[in-house]
């Protein structure tokens, strides 16, 4: 049987990696690969229960879209990467 609990955590294991790929397309000033990617994310840590994570996608998302200035971008991405890495070690929503 699916464990809910067991797929939210292992979503949340995979969050540094996913936040990773996306702050690295926007250090190389890859604005399509990291559009696409915070698409992606934007949509699944929605739908696994992120909405911080969600909605700073989203804003890099658009932001990318919007060719902004690449300070914007980093720090849009450095937003991104510590709301999937919490203070205190526990992946987010786990508390």
């Amino acid at each position: 049987a699916l464990d809910p609990a067991r797929i939210h955590a292992d979503y949340a294991a995979a969050l540094p990696e996913k936040a990773a790929a996306i702050v690295a397309a926007v250090a190389a000033r890859d604005t399509a690969r990291a559009t696409e990617l915070a698409h992606k994310l934007c949509g699944s840590a929605a739908m696994y229960g992120f909405p911080e994570v969600s909605e700073t996608a989203r804003l890099l998302e658009e932001a990318c879209r919007e060719k902004q200035d690449p300070e914007l971008l980093d720090e849009l991405a450095r937003e991104l990467r510590a709301s999937v890495k919490p203070a205190g070690g526990q992946p987010p929503g786990l508390e």
